[in-house]
C-alpha cells in the first residue's frame, strides 16, 4: 500500500508528537466508557463471583491470543494492523454495552478486548519511534549522549494520563446524573458509552493517519536479524533480572486481582457511586504525571529495580487502607491513597528495563511475556477469589468479606516484596563475581 502523503515524510520527532496527542484523546474517550464496567456490574447486582470469573476469562483469552499476535508482530515488523484492530474491537465493545447491559454481553466483550493488546502495541511503536529519533542524532553530540529513552516515553505516556484524569470525573458524573432518566436505571451508561465509542473511532482514524507509512523494519532484514539472534543464543527469559521482574509481577498481579475485582462492590457497599469512582480515577491518573517524570529520572540515577520495589510498597500501603476502611465516614482515606500509584512509579522503569536492557532485541516478545506473567497472576488471583468467595458464601458480598479479600492481598504483596529483595541480592552477588575486563 502506498504511504499516505501527509505522513510519508514525517520525522520521528513529529510522529512522536502526534502520538502524544492521540494518546491524550484515546485515554480521554476510553475512560468514560468501559472503565466503569465494574460499577455497572455492581449496579446490576451481580455477585462478586462474576467479577472474578470475568478476570479469569480475560486472562485465558490474553494467554491464548496475545502471545501469538506479538510473535507475529516481532517476526514481520507489522504493528499497524494489530493496533487498529484493537481500537476497533474496543469501540465495538463499548457500543454493545451501551445498549445491552447484560452479563452475557459483558462476557463477549471481555473476550473481544483480550484478543489484541492495543496498549502494548502502542508502547512498542512509541519506543521504536524513540529509537529512530535517537539514531537520527550525531553519536558524538551532547544531545545523543544525554538522550533518555525512558524520559521520552514518559512524556508520551503522561499525555494519556492527563486525558484519563481530566475526563474520568465527568464520565462518572454524567453516568450518575443521567441514570434513571426515562425510567431507565442505566440511561447514563448508554449515553456516556456511546460518546466513548464514537471518540475512540475518531482517534482510531487519527492514529491511522499518523502511522501510515510507518515501518519498523522490512521483513527480510528482520528475518536476518532473528536468524542472527538465534545463532547467538539470545535467551533473555533465563536471566535473573527477567525472573526478578516477572515472578514478583506475578505475585503483585495475584494480590491486585484479589483486591480489584470486588472493589466496585466494596465502593457500592460504602454508599459511593460513579462520580466517586471517577474522582478516584482522576487522582490516580493525575499522580502518574509527576511519578512518570520521577521514575524516568531515577531509572538512570539509581536503577530500575529501586522503582519496581517502590511500586510494591505503594501497593501494600493502599491495601492496608482498603482493609481498614470499613464504614462510609472513612471513605475519604480511599481518595488520599490514590496518589500512591504503583503503575506511575514502575511503568517507565519496567518498560525501559524490558526494551533497553533485558530484551532489547525482542521488545514486543519481552513485553508480552512479562504481560503474560501479569495475566497469569490475574488468572491465579481470579481463581483464588472465586474459591474464597465460595468458601465465604453470602459474607463474600459484604464489607467483612471484602476485608478478607484485602487481607489476602496484603500477605501476597509482602511475599512479592521479600522475593524481589532476595533476587536482587542474588543478582548483585552474581555480578560481583564476574571478571572485570
Amino acid at each position: 500500500m502506498k504511504p499516505f502523503p501527509l505522513t510519508q515524510s514525517l520525522s520521528p520527532e513529529k510522529r512522536l508528537f502526534l502520538m502524544k496527542i492521540e494518546a491524550y484523546m484515546d485515554y480521554g474517550f476510553s475512560v468514560i466508557g468501559m472503565n466503569f464496567n465494574g460499577m455497572l456490574m455492581a449496579k446490576m447486582g451481580l455477585p462478586v463471583e462474576y467479577f472474578f470469573f470475568l478476570s479469569v476469562l480475560s486472562v485465558i483469552t490474553v494467554l491464548i491470543a496475545q502471545n501469538l499476535v506479538s510473535r507475529k508482530s516481532d517476526k514481520k515488523g507489522e504493528r499497524f494492523t494489530f493496533i487498529i484492530l484493537a481500537k476497533l474491537f474496543y469501540a465495538a465493545s463499548t457500543f454493545l454495552i451501551a445498549f445491552f447491559q447484560r452479563f452475557e454481553v459483558i462476557v463477549f466483550t471481555t473476550v473481544l478486548n483480550g484478543l489484541i493488546s492495543g496498549e502494548s502495541t502502542a508502547n512498542v511503536i512509541v519506543y521504536e519511534i524513540i529509537d529512530q529519533r535517537q539514531r537520527a542524532l550525531d553519536p558524538s553530540s551532547k544531545a545523543f549522549l544525554s538522550f533518555n529513552k525512558s524520559r521520552e516515553f514518559a512524556k508520551y505516556r503522561l499525555f494519556g494520563s492527563i486525558g484519563f484524569a481530566w475526563t474520568a470525573p465527568f464520565g462518572g458524573l454524567g453516568i450518575e446524573t443521567l441514570n434513571g432518566i426515562n425510567g431507565n436505571p442505566f440511561f447514563g451508561y448508554t449515553v456516556m458509552y456511546c460518546i466513548s465509542g464514537a471518540g475512540v473511532l475518531a482517534t482510531t482514524i487519527f492514529l491511522s493517519i499518523i502511522l501510515k507509512g510507518y515501518q519498523r523494519q522490512n521483513a527480510t532484514a528482520l528475518a536476518q536479524q532473528n536468524q542472527g539472534l538465534a545463532a547467538t543464543g539470545s535467551r533473555f527469559y533465563l536471566s535473573i533480572a527477567f525472573l526478578m521482574l516477572t515472578s514478583t509481577s506475578f505475585l503483585s498481579s495475584v494480590a491486585s486481582a484479589i483486591q480489584s475485582n470486588p472493589f466496585s462492590k466494596y465502593l457500592n457497599a460504602l454508599g459511593e457511586g460513579e462520580f466517586f469512582y471517577g474522582i478516584l480515577a482522576f487522582i490516580w491518573a493525575t499522580s502518574e504525571v509527576p511519578l512518570f517524570y520521577l521514575s524516568s529520572h531515577l531509572v538512570k540515577k539509581y536503577d530500575w529495580k529501586v522503582l519496581i520495589l517502590a511500586s510494591y510498597l505503594f501497593q501494600e500501603i493502599k491495601f492496608i487502607v482498603y482493609f481498614l476502611v470499613a464504614s462510609p465516614e472513612y471513605a475519604a482515606y480511599i481518595i488520599l491513597v490514590q496518589v500512591l500509584n504503583p503503575f506511575g512509579i514502575s511503568f517507565p522503569a519496567k518498560t525501559y528495563a524490558l526494551t533497553n536492557e533485558i530484551a532489547k532485541d525482542h521488545k514486543a516478545l519481552g513485553m508480552t511475556l512479562h504481560d503474560s506473567f501479569n495475566s497469569l497472576g490475574s488468572f491465579t488471583g481470579g481463581i483464588v477469589g472465586m474459591l474464597v468467595a465460595g468458601m465465604l458464601g453470602a459474607v463474600a458480598n459484604t464489607i467483612p468479606g471484602y476485608q478478607f479479600f484485602y487481607a489476602i492481598s496484603l500477605v501476597v504483596t509482602a511475599i512479592a516484596i521479600l522475593l524481589f529483595i532476595v533476587l536482587a541480592l542474588v543478582e548483585k552477588k552474581k555480578s560481583a563475581k564476574k571478571p572485570k575486563i
